[in-house]
């Protein structure tokens, strides 16, 4: 549904080996030059991993922009000279509804084709932390009610094993309070919430990934039955977690928002099309991807609303 972020594409497979069954295996782009060349036809380009490990071309651009954006002062212009913000805002509002905990100081992949004028962009990669992975999730209960703005923000370890280093939490801090950026992300995020990241959507699109590959399961789960710890009905329990997922991060990050910026009180927002089906509806310059937006909005703060006919129609 967002067009402008970098992601790995995906599809399931059934491996045989010398005709050996081996079950479900998923097949995947990775996250390096032969992506970029794949998408973007880039041939030469700088790609850093995990902020300090070279993949591909040269380390001395990197560095330049970590000097300039290092510094206290460091306006939000020289920042959006260097990198795509709205990718960057797009990377951060996808690791932050998910709820990945292994980032931002690990799994971020940055590049930049090595042209004069070529802006740094992100590949978003390995979400298996989101979710709540590995954490208790009933309600009320530890990482799942988790502000983590707390964490994509911090100078130190917020979260165990995962720690968090100043460094890898740098540019974000140094963008957060910048007036632009904060308008686009409290924009970007909340009208997301409204209408692709919501329970409706996640859920269809969750229940088509599951029956995808729901046939070829138990298969796969006789296959590994000497090592595997979880029995056959914990598939189904963890996709039901997945599915109520949406209703508690939905919350979590409208309020997130409105503690950090100080926005006013939280009310639910229902804008529909109607008659107007073929026109396109847009809040806040934002098209939206779905037909009506059913999420939340903040007192106090402009919505701009319009229909836009970007199809031909007979209505005027």
């Amino acid at each position: 549904y967002v067009d402008n972020i970098d992601w790995q594409a995906y599809q399931p497979a059934i491996l045989l080996l010398n005709g050996e069954y081996w079950g479900i295996t998923n097949i995947r782009e990775r996250s390096n030059i032969d992506y970029l060349q794949t998408n973007h036809k880039v041939y030469n380009a700088d790609v850093i991993e995990n902020w300090l490990k070279v993949n591909s071309g040269s380390i001395r651009e990197y560095w330049k922009f970590v000097e300039e954006f290092s510094k206290e002062d460091i306006t939000y212009e020289k920042i959006a000279e260097k990198i795509d913000v709205d990718e960057f805002i797009n990377l951060l509002i996808l690791e932050a509804y998910f709820g990945n905990i292994d980032f931002p100081d690990n799994n971020i992949v940055m590049w930049k084709e090595q042209k004069e004028g070529a802006k740094w962009r992100w590949i978003a990669k390995d979400l298996d932390m989101g979710w709540h992975y590995r954490f208790d999730r009933t309600p009320g209960a530890g990482f799942f009610h988790m502000n983590f703005f707390d964490i994509y923000l911090a100078i130190d370890s917020t979260s165990g094993n995962w720690e968090e280093m100043e460094f890898s939490t740098r540019l974000m801090r140094r963008l957060a309070k910048k007036e632009q950026f904060k308008e686009k992300l409290i924009d970007r995020f909340t009208i997301y919430m409204g209408d692709f990241l919501n329970q409706k959507y996640i859920v269809k699109t969750l229940d088509s990934l599951a029956k995808n590959i729901e046939y070829e399961f138990p298969y796969t789960y006789d296959k590994y039955a000497d090592y595997r710890v979880n029995d056959y009905a914990d598939w189904y329990e963890e996709i039901e977690i997945m599915r109520n997922f949406p209703l508690t991060r939905n919350f979590m990050n409208t309020h997130a928002l409105k503690n950090f910026y100080q926005l006013g009180e939280i009310f639910e927002l229902k804008i529909d099309k109607g008659i107007f089906q073929t026109r396109e509806l847009y809040l806040n310059d934002i098209k939206l991807k779905t037909n009506q937006y059913n999420g939340h909005y903040y007192e106090n703060r402009e919505l701009r609303i319009e229909l836009k006919k970007e199809v031909e129609d007979s209505l005027n």
